[in-house]
């Protein structure tokens, strides 16, 4: 069995690297293409393809002009269609139903629609995953398979003491510390947590925020940031050998997301056993189950109340260690086995 990954996103996620060596010790031939179309294509011929599995669709259709989405749209459909005369068989994972930021979400949900008639299986998350997928653009429930996603605990390094973390940003053992590491995009509102940060009752609080800041992305809360001592900004990316730095000096993680289906970086704060600050929507009810106490409704509870729930609360290690523990059990073997039954469940709808 011949597997192509599409598009190769390995060098900002690591999720693809992780199921595709997975699955080549089951005895499956998978392999990454990047590029589009042409390298891809080639990839696909030069590899004696099976079966594409794509990832993330956006790249292929997105575009920011309306004429140039749609260009791109029917172009990437056209390919399917041509893949499937082939003989191809086609998997998707959905890790997000559209693009973060985009800018003609019609487009994109009558794209997604189409090709999600293409697919001879799709892969989901969460259960949750697999209703949007039905409600938003239509897609067979009955060819929808639920694989969680797999830990990152085998990837990082997480030896550093908390004392010794905290000295490196220094900061004192009494104070809280709040995290919101990864690339700083819109979709994840940093401009209201630093807003919310600053509306804390308490003085004794300090939050990180680190990554790279992506291009559109406007801090109207600059000012804060440059005047205040409380808020350590780094406009970087942080290299692998470094998070555990970051993940062991807080005590709770923040991610006020807009919008998300599947989380990365709520995948990579519990295997560094941190309890998070989320919204209830996409995956994280299901992801967070047992942290329910620190979930919330955007539209109805402000994100500064949240931020003071988790000072009062005691138990945040243990917090932390159930979410360490509820990750942990999620082995990428398994995880590989079940995708390998949903390519047999694919190859079966061809």
């Amino acid at each position: 069995m011949n597997v192509t990954h599409l598009p190769d996103f390995t060098r900002s996620n690591p999720y693809q690297q992780a199921l595709v060596d997975s699955l080549n010790q089951k005895g499956v031939s998978a392999t990454l293409a990047s590029g589009y179309p042409i390298d891809s294509v080639y990839e696909i011929f030069k590899s004696n393809t099976d079966i594409i599995h794509f990832h993330w669709v956006s790249p292929y259709i997105q575009s920011k002009g309306k004429y140039s989405s749609l260009l791109k749209s029917r172009t990437f459909l056209f390919l399917q269609k041509i893949a499937k005369s082939l003989g191809y068989t086609i998997v998707w994972t959905v890790h997000n139903i559209g693009g973060h930021e985009s800018q003609h979400k019609e487009i994109e949900y009558r794209t997604l629609q189409k090709f999600s008639t293409y697919c001879d299986h799709i892969i989901v998350h969460c259960r949750h995953a697999g209703k949007l997928l039905s409600s938003k653009i239509e897609a067979d429930p009955t060819n929808v398979s639920v694989i969680p996603h797999g830990n990152y605990i085998y990837k990082y390094d997480n030896e550093v003491a908390k004392s010794e973390a905290r000295s490196r940003f220094n900061f004192k053992p009494n104070e809280t510390v709040f995290l919101h590491l990864g690339q700083i995009r819109r979709y994840k509102q940093v401009n209201k947590l630093i807003k919310s940060f600053d509306e804390l009752s308490c003085g004794n609080d300090k939050l990180i925020i680190a990554g790279s800041v992506d291009e559109g992305v406007e801090f109207k809360s600059l000012n804060s940031i440059l005047q205040s001592d409380d808020i350590q900004f780094e406009d970087r990316y942080i290299p692998d050998n470094e998070l555990q730095y970051y993940f062991n000096a807080c005590d709770v993680v923040v991610l006020p997301y807009r919008d998300i289906l599947t989380s990365g970086s709520i995948i990579m704060a519990m295997g560094f056993k941190k309890p998070i600050i989320a919204p209830s929507i996409g995956c994280i009810p299901e992801d967070l189950a047992q942290q329910s106490e620190l979930l919330y409704d955007p539209d109805e509870t402000p994100l500064v109340e949240m931020m003071e729930k988790a000072k009062e609360i005691p138990n945040l290690k243990t917090i932390g260690q159930k979410n360490y523990d509820k990750i942990a059990n999620r082995d990428w073997r398994e995880i590989a086995s079940d995708t390998i039954k949903s390519y047999k469940a694919a190859i079966n709808n061809h």
